[in-house]
């Protein structure tokens, strides 16, 4: 792991502007306080993460696209606004995430 993805990842998990959820790894997948008991879901925040990697659009995308190929978490775009990016955490992605951290 890289420390733009420790970063990223840590800013990801900690900071959930859409509903304020945030995952504790200090406890288990279970006793999550989450909106979905299937995932941790967040919008993408491409000005932040440039903030926080000092990077541009690309750099932050190439940072993000990281962390899905070695299966950290999820992304999809949504399907009424087309300029909305989701990014996703389930429990198997919690744990790995869990083991980095």
């Amino acid at each position: 792991m890289t420390d733009n993805e420790i970063k990223l990842l840590n800013y990801i998990t900690s900071i959930n502007h859409f509903n304020g959820d945030r995952l504790d790894f200090t406890k288990s997948w279970e006793e999550q306080d989450l909106e979905s008991e299937f995932s941790y879901m967040t919008i993408a925040e491409l000005n932040e993460y440039n903030k926080l990697l000092e990077t541009n659009n690309a750099g932050s995308r190439a940072v993000l696209g990281s962390l899905v190929k070695k299966g950290l978490l999820s992304t999809g775009q949504d399907t009424e606004d087309r300029l909305v990016y989701w990014i996703y955490v389930d429990e198997e992605q919690f744990n790995k995430i869990k083991e980095i951290l």
